[in-house]
């Protein structure tokens, strides 16, 4: 699923509740399917309706966790897409996904291939793929 980051916002409704809301819209961002379910998940975030809405979409990974038997894959654990805000780099991206897994303290074995990276942390039977386009 791809991420948006909202650049600009105008909600259905009047009065100083909008001013803090469009504060607070400026610069979040949703992972969703598409266009469409990025209004509806926009509203129901924040509560009232968009009227218009611009984004634009933050590249991102995708990061498929596997469990380990033996040292090798055994099964799918989970699938996701994590959005890398800052540099682009394979440091920035490793450090964006493990902190997303919560693997932040933990030390891991990193194979870099040409488009993904594996990580194996150490003391845990998993490891996770991160992949690019």
């Amino acid at each position: 699923m791809p991420a948006y980051k909202i650049t600009s916002i105008q909600f259905d409704t009047d009065g100083e509740v909008v001013t803090e809301l469009f504060d607070r819209a400026i610069g979040e961002i949703f992972i969703v399917d598409d266009e469409e379910e990025l209004v509806d998940e926009v509203s129901d975030h924040f509560g009232f309706c968009v009227h218009s809405i611009n984004y634009e979409q933050v590249p991102s990974v995708e990061v498929t966790v596997y469990g380990m038997f033996g040292g090798e894959t055994n099964t799918t654990y989970k699938r996701f897409e994590v959005p890398i805000l800052g540099k682009k780099t394979n440091l920035a991206i490793v450090r964006a996904v493990k902190s997303e897994l919560g693997w932040s303290g933990i030390r891991c074995q990193k194979t870099d291939y040409s488009e993904s990276i594996r990580l194996e942390p150490v003391g845990i039977l998993q490891c996770a793929d991160i992949e690019w386009w």
